[in-house]
């Protein structure tokens, strides 16, 4: 992460995707395993290390003695570095790239500010100088000071082209995946919110809702950690007053009350 507080001082190769997926699977196979024996390809371990790092602030890895010397320093995957090795075994890119997404938006500060900036201005097709002076322009008249040199720019390229965020055009120009231009996505929630109703005549509004929970990484571009039950219920309550469900009252299930406790797709 950002260890100045002002650039983003490790390297991200191109092909940086490749290599985690090597060093994870490494890790799964081998439970703890010193930094030394973590797998670096054909690149020197300066690679290596900066490429650490960068799971360990995402979470996907773990540092477990952190005080150690670094010939001695151990690490561990994480629950959230399980479900992604079980992606790459089941070679589920749509997932793997989610996951990825998810973990970058919360752990490094200029993936955060970058892709904010691409749905906040609307940039969904830029040229590399382009989007790199815009990165500077904004996060100078934001902060105060210049967060992106060279390497950082850099850095949040490969990492939006490694997971599918974005993609070069016929032009050269970087182009925004539709699947991640808008925070919430209101087609994909009533999609996912008519396959689950179609399964039953009634269901549990707080069940739904926590359904609705586990698989918000489908209609969320951005995570939201706060993400709750009545969060999820304002936007069912939306759907209904569309016609496209209906609720039916009973007995109260907290934090759900009384007149919304079950839920019903309306067949139209």
């Amino acid at each position: 992460m950002v260890r100045t507080g002002i650039t983003w001082t490790v390297t991200i190769i191109s092909n940086w995707v490749e290599l985690i997926d090597g060093m994870l699977l490494h890790l799964k196979e081998n439970g703890v395993v010193f930094r030394t024996d973590v797998p670096k390809g054909h690149y020197e371990a300066v690679i290596r290390d900066d490429h650490l790092t960068v799971l360990e602030n995402v979470g996907l890895v773990e540092l477990m003695n952190p005080k150690a010397g670094k010939q001695k320093q151990q690490y561990n995957l994480t629950d959230s570095g399980d479900e992604y090795v079980r992606y790459v075994r089941q070679k589920d890119q749509q997932q793997k790239d989610r996951l990825l997404h998810n973990l970058f938006y919360s752990g490094i500060s200029h993936y955060r500010y970058a892709y904010d900036c691409i749905l906040e201005d609307n940039l969904y097709e830029f040229s590399d100088r382009e989007f790199n002076e815009h990165l500077v322009i904004r996060s100078t008249s934001d902060f105060g000071v210049r967060l992106y040199d060279q390497r950082s720019y850099k850095n949040v390229i490969h990492v939006l082209k490694g997971i599918g965020v974005a993609e070069k055009n016929e032009n050269g120009n970087y182009v925004i995946n539709s699947d991640y231009r808008m925070k919430f996505n209101e087609d994909k929630f009533k999609k996912i919110v008519r396959e689950l109703l179609g399964e039953v005549d009634l269901e549990y509004t707080k069940v739904m809702c926590r359904r609705l929970l586990n698989r918000s990484d489908e209609f969320l571009s951005v995570p939201e950690p706060g993400l709750t039950i009545l969060n999820i219920l304002k936007r069912l309550k939306k759907l209904r007053e569309e016609g496209n469900i209906e609720f039916v009252a009973g007995i109260p299930k907290p934090p759900i009350e009384a007149a919304y406790t079950l839920i019903r797709w309306v067949q139209k």
